[in-house]
């Protein structure tokens, strides 16, 4: 089954430049969604160009670290300061929300709803009609007190999807130099995304499987997206990617991390993404999952090698039954099948272990139901050698384990 991969330029409605440079890379077919900023220097005239594509989809790039807020100073002042601008970093704006006194973070808290409120409105009024997903900027709707006010503004304006940023590790030797500092972001956002999960499935907010864009954020390659999507589990991705260049000058009205804006990573994964092999590259990586499918063939091997070996040990030196010799084979390679395509196949770090495992071991036992017969048929009527009849029938299983195991199983969408 072909992964549903959203390709996302987020920033978008910043500047004008940046917003100008996106539409490059979503015209040129590699987009097919971006994230917009609701309280972007360059809103209206990002609309106006937006209307122009209904084809590509949307999401609120929510804001609450960056810039001038919607919301008039004198309405929060824990969130902004006299000139109406966000007070807070990301960083800064999780350990408040954690630290601060119980009044203190339910005023907060309030401020945070009515100013995010105001952001999703103004999107869709902007654009009516229009299906619209959810996502943060500098991922802050994985603060904890902020992943709670969007699961409540989900009851409101049903989201179509949010962004969880729980993203794979993976190594990539051409890029070994991000690592440091990336893997200590990747860390903490995973970390969060896991708790985010849970709270999304209990409000019904749905999201793609994994993501990638956190570990090498702001530096994606062609090459490090690849190792991210071959790591990858599920049946659904989003790479976010910051392709958006802005202009010299733009930003003289924008607080934040400009620099982050005037990087010259943003011409070279907007460059990226109008390369003529691009979206091929990247569509083929995630259709195939070569990497997956290697490593579920050989863990498959290694718990059939087990099988085997345990089968002729049974029948040929101990004397044994061959159906009561197939059964407990089955058995004893039950531990090393399922470990072997949880931890490696599929890379699944999810915690649900005991319902992945039961669902795995009726998987199995339908499977060894399935072997018993098939064995019993080939070998009393068809009179085909044990061994190889063992063989053919291990074959036909796999194909089915795999497709039940990658699309029902290891997937983990709401677990």
């Amino acid at each position: 089954m072909t992964p549903r991969l959203t390709i996302t330029a987020d920033d978008f409605g910043l500047t004008r430049g940046v917003t100008d440079t996106i539409l490059k890379a979503a015209d040129h077919g590699a987009l097919n969604h971006v994230s917009l900023l609701a309280n972007g220097l360059a809103f209206d005239y990002a609309v106006a160009r937006l209307l122009e594509r209904p084809e590509l989809g949307l999401s609120v790039h929510l804001n609450l670290t960056e810039g001038p807020a919607l919301t008039p100073a004198h309405k929060a002042p824990h969130l902004l300061d006299s000139r109406g601008r966000f007070r807070f970093g990301p960083a800064r704006l999780f350990a408040y929300s954690i630290l601060a006194g119980k009044k203190t973070r339910q005023a907060l808290a309030q401020e945070i709803s009515a100013e995010l409120a105001r952001q999703v409105e103004r999107v869709r009024a902007a654009v009516p009609g229009r299906p619209l997903c959810v996502d943060g900027h500098q991922h802050v709707h994985m603060t904890p007190l902020v992943r709670d006010i969007v699961c409540k503004l989900h009851a409101r304006y049903r989201f179509v999807s949010a962004r969880l940023p729980h993203e794979p590790f993976f190594w990539d030797a051409q890029s070994w130099s991000e690592y440091p500092k990336g893997v200590i972001r990747h860390a903490g956002l995973n970390m969060l995304a896991r708790r985010a999960r849970k709270h999304f499935a209990v409000a019904g907010l749905t999201h793609p499987d994994f993501f990638v864009g956190t570990l090498m954020s702001g530096r994606l390659t062609t090459s490090n997206v690849r190792q991210a999507l071959a790591a990858g589990w599920g049946s659904s991705a989003e790479v976010g990617t910051h392709p958006g260049e802005a202009l010299v000058g733009e930003l003289i009205q924008w607080t934040g991390d400009t620099d982050w804006h005037y990087s010259p990573w943003r011409a070279r994964e907007g460059a990226m993404l109008r390369a003529s092999d691009f979206p091929t590259t990247l569509l083929a990586v995630s259709s195939g999952n070569p990497g997956r499918i290697a490593r579920f063939i050989m863990s498959g091997a290694l718990a059939f090698a087990v099988n085997i070996a345990l089968l002729y040990v049974f029948v040929d030196w101990l004397g044994w039954w061959y159906l009561y010799a197939t059964v407990v084979a089955w058995v004893l390679s039950f531990t090393v099948s399922f470990a072997a395509q949880k931890w490696w196949t599929f890379k699944d770090s999810h915690a649900a272990v005991g319902r992945q495992a039961g669902w795995y071991l009726a998987l199995q036992g339908l499977n060894a139901v399935l072997n018993v017969v098939a064995m019993y048929v080939l070998v009393d009527f068809a009179h085909v050698w044990y061994i190889a009849a063992q063989v053919f029938v291990a074959l036909a299983l796999a194909v089915w384990t795999y497709f039940i195991s990658h699309r029902f199983i290891f997937t983990c969408p709401g677990l």
